[in-house]
């Protein structure tokens, strides 16, 4: 009798130290499940540049913006590598310019409204001022060590040929995995293309982005754009 309630006991202690332990495990699941959503809720906190006063302000033209009157919006690009599950663009920069000062501007991408439009947030700014005559901002198109690169921003010296732009005066680099534009220290192997696709077009810096029909996903060069554009307000 001894023997047998000896067993039972044993088997209730055994079976409680086992719920215990399942209890620990769950515990520790748990714990790292609040850990991973507390790194995500903080890495969505620290997206975008906040210590930029730009930060934050949403627009369909930038020169609308009171912190950017008197600029002119002259170009665009979006970053097709940044295309989410559903074919949409995420990223692109926003050009501005005032007489020899720049602005290049990197957008969060709204999705597309019914009609095709969208809206940009700004993330991060890069002011590029004293931009000589003979000098280029290049972006979207660029490539470091022969290894393609859209998310590189580069100012140039423009030698009117028809070789690529590899004089690089200096250069950043919009990180879109924290929104924010960083400069390159090492500019070396940079280039960035003067044409786009297969023929002789020169590259159109002049469609603002905001013209940009989002909904055809097959779009890949900014003079497509402007021409999907023109056919969408028609």
């Amino acid at each position: 009798m001894l023997g047998l309630q000896w067993m039972i006991e044993h088997y209730f202690q055994t079976r409680n130290i086992n719920n215990l332990n399942c209890l620990f495990k769950l515990m520790k699941i748990n714990i790292l499940i609040a850990l991973l959503v507390i790194l995500i809720l903080v890495g969505c906190e620290n997206f975008g540049n906040k210590d930029n006063p730009m930060f934050g302000k949403v627009f369909r033209d930038a020169n609308e913006l009171p912190d950017f009157k008197g600029y002119d919006e002259i170009g665009g690009s979006v970053i097709e590598s940044s295309k989410d599950e559903e074919g949409d663009f995420r990223f692109g920069f926003t050009h501005l310019q005032k007489k020899d000062k720049h602005i290049i501007i990197l957008d969060e991408i709204s999705k597309p409204s019914e009609n095709g439009k969208v809206k940009f947030k700004i993330l991060d700014t890069i002011y590029i001022d004293n931009v000589k005559e003979n000098q280029f901002i290049a972006y979207g198109n660029c490539s470091q060590g022969n290894v393609s690169n859209e998310e590189i921003i580069a100012l140039v010296i423009d030698t009117d040929d028809e070789n690529d732009y590899d004089k690089i005066i200096k250069a950043w680099y919009a990180d879109t995995k924290n929104g924010r534009i960083k400069p390159i220290t090492n500019t070396k192997g940079i280039k960035c293309k003067r044409v786009i696709g297969s023929g002789d077009e020169e590259i159109d810096e002049s469609v603002p982005i905001d013209t940009i029909d989002f909904t055809d996903t097959t779009i890949n060069t900014l003079e497509s754009q402007k021409k999907d554009s023109l056919d969408l307000d028609k």
